[in-house]
Order: structure tokens, then sequence, then C-alpha cells
């Protein structure tokens, strides 16, 4: 367990933590992860910065935040939000796992076979990456967004009322095998499973491939 005082710090861990508890108090606080090994971490909302480099890391926030940034470099890393609704950016984050809320979640960097559930609450999810690739399972968010990058999505779970925005790129989507009501944009291609499926397009299709399956 590390706490810190009201000013302003920085701590750094030379080695990996397992099962530590960090609260840096009041300040303008800082907090640099170990790059080698596996940090396992419960971090309070009193830390303005984190930063990680090549170790795995496995992050689970004590209570939610808002406007907050995180980076938890290479490795294979997760995080986990806490509280009721939170609104994050998050840069090379493999498994990312939502609250109880209203969560916001922007990836900032492109993400590859990453796992991302949102929880319960009306949560958004947007890749934020401008060019490269995005592969992704998604599963309880409500409406997603994506910018100008390539994208493979796969839902894991039913979308009721969904929006679903991926952007420039050349994109792909994969429904869930539940019942899904989707609102879709700038998707080339479309894979449904055994449920039914509802799909609106909010713009214009060209060329594409779209196959509901069964339902």
């Amino acid at each position: 367990t590390i706490v810190g005082l009201a000013g302003d710090d920085t701590v750094t861990l030379s080695a990996a933590a397992s099962g530590a508890n960090i609260s840096l108090g009041a300040g303008t606080d800082t907090l640099v992860l170990a790059t080698a090994g596996t940090n396992t971490l419960s971090l309070n909302t009193d830390i303005e910065t984190l930063v990680a480099g090549g170790a795995n890391d496995v992050i689970t926030l004590s209570a939610a935040v808002a406007s907050r940034s995180f980076d938890l470099g290479a490795g294979t890393d997760q995080l986990t939000l806490s509280g009721n609704g939170n609104t994050v950016t998050l840069s090379n984050v493999e498994t990312v796992t939502g609250s109880s809320g209203a969560d916001t979640v922007t990836i900032a960097t492109n993400m590859t076979a990453a796992l991302v559930n949102m929880g319960s609450g009306a949560d958004t999810l947007a890749l934020a990456a401008t060019s490269g690739v995005n592969t992704l399972v998604v599963s309880n968010a409500e409406t997603i967004t994506a910018n100008a990058s390539d994208d493979t999505l796969t839902l894991s779970t039913g979308m009721t009322n969904g929006v679903i925005d991926l952007g420039g790129g050349v994109n792909k989507l994969t429904l869930a095998a539940a019942a899904n009501t989707l609102t879709l944009s700038n998707i080339e291609s479309v894979t449904g499973g055994t449920a039914d499926d509802r799909l609106t397009f909010g713009t214009q299709i060209t060329a594409g491939n779209f196959n509901l399956g069964g339902g």
C-alpha cells in the first residue's frame, strides 16, 4: 500500500507490484510503473498521470474518473473501470472492462485482438485512431464510433437501438447471435448471427457485402 500526502507526488515503482493499493492524495500526482514483469494494482482516483512501460499491467480504478487519460504502454494490459460512469481516453490497452454506469471510453491508439466490455449503463465507445487497423470484440456498448482506420468489429452481445458509425476506411461488422436493432453508417461488410436483426443504414451504400444469417 502506498499513500501520498497533500503535495505533488511522483512515485516510480522500480519492480513490478502485485495486489498493491495506491493513493497519492491531493496535488497533481504521477505514478510510473515498473517496466518489466506484471503490475497488478488498484489505483485511487487521485492519480492524475499514469506512465507505463513494457510490463503487463492489470489496473483497477477504485472509483469513477472524469476526463482522465491512461497510456499503459507495451505489454498485454487490462484496465477495469469502477463507480457510476467514467470519461477516459486510453492508449495501448488490450482489455477494457466498464463500470455499472454510463461510460464514455475513447481509444486513442489502434487495438489488435482487443476485448472491450462496457458493462451496464448507456455506454459510448470511440475508436479515435486516424489510420491503421482495429480488430476488437465489443459487448454491452450502445454507441460505437470510429475515425479513419480500417475496423473489424465483432459484437458478442446483442444491441437494442444501438448506433454504430465506423467512419472512414474499410470496415467490417459481425453481429452477435442475439437480436439486434441497429443504425449503421460507413460499414462495408455486415455478417449476422442466428437471431432476428433489424438494420437501418444512416449513410449511402455504394458497394458492400451483407449477410444477416438466420432469424
